[in-house]
């Protein structure tokens, strides 16, 4: 199987007070488009701003993150950026709002972060596709007793299924601990006992050897069913 990729675009829409008293509100969306209609996956030209409340003005070194379009779920893409405060007054950042599941971020420290003037951190963003289909996010940073976000960026990409399996096992009323047949993709597991689905919280799962282990021992002769994605054998 091979998987084809295509860019992800995250669009970067920067907020920061200009004094100038201006009723606008909102965030623009930075101009990725050049006069064909611009190119995927080119650098945004980052002149763009808007008024918000904010006394203080946080900039990003980056103003497109790319990533594949299509990534094979059980494999990471990764994309960095460096925030900075531009202002000439410390500023306190309260923190990100939260991702969806395939979205996670981790942080060069931790919030509630002290920025000093010219200052940095940086932030890295990872997608991790659980499925075939669209994800969409949207991140926004905010400043203590902010109300609105001083940075916001937005993006989608969906998942390349590299294979699906399942394993069917017969309990002989012993054990509660299952081993599947393949690797699977954490996040991707679905389980039945007896053809009912059960919730998560009934079940859990180990990548380490590729295990589940129900939350009570079923009965000798129920039927425990799983379905999950396959984990690649290579990530590019």
């Amino acid at each position: 199987m091979h998987r084809t990729t295509t860019s992800l675009l995250f669009s970067l829409l920067l907020g920061c007070d200009t004094g100038t008293g201006s009723s606008d509100s909102g965030f623009d969306t930075a101009d990725t488009g050049s006069g064909d209609g611009g190119q995927e996956g080119e650098e945004l030209a980052g002149d763009d701003t808007a008024t918000t409340t904010t006394a203080v003005a946080l900039s990003s070194s980056e103003g497109s993150l790319s990533f594949g379009l299509q990534t094979t779920v059980g494999c990471v893409t990764e994309a960095s950026i460096t925030v900075t405060n531009s202002a000439a007054t410390a500023v306190t950042v309260a923190g990100l709002s939260a991702a969806p599941e395939e979205f996670s971020l981790q942080l060069d420290g931790a919030f509630p972060l002290s920025l000093e003037p010219s200052t940095s951190f940086d932030l890295l963003v990872r997608y991790a596709p659980l499925d075939e289909g669209l994800d969409v996010v949207t991140l926004s940073l905010y400043i203590l007793d902010e109300a609105e976000p001083a940075l916001t960026w937005s993006g989608e990409g969906s998942g390349l299924v590299y294979d699906r399996s399942d394993d069917t096992f017969i309990a002989d009323g012993a054990s509660d601990r299952f081993v599947l047949s393949a690797e699977a993709v954490s996040g991707t597991l679905a389980v039945q006992l007896d053809g009912i689905p059960l919730s998560e919280g009934e079940w859990s799962f180990s990548a380490e050897d590729s295990h589940i282990t129900l939350s009570s021992t079923p009965a000798a002769g129920a039927e425990i069913r799983t379905d999950y994605i396959l984990t690649p054998p290579t990530c590019d």
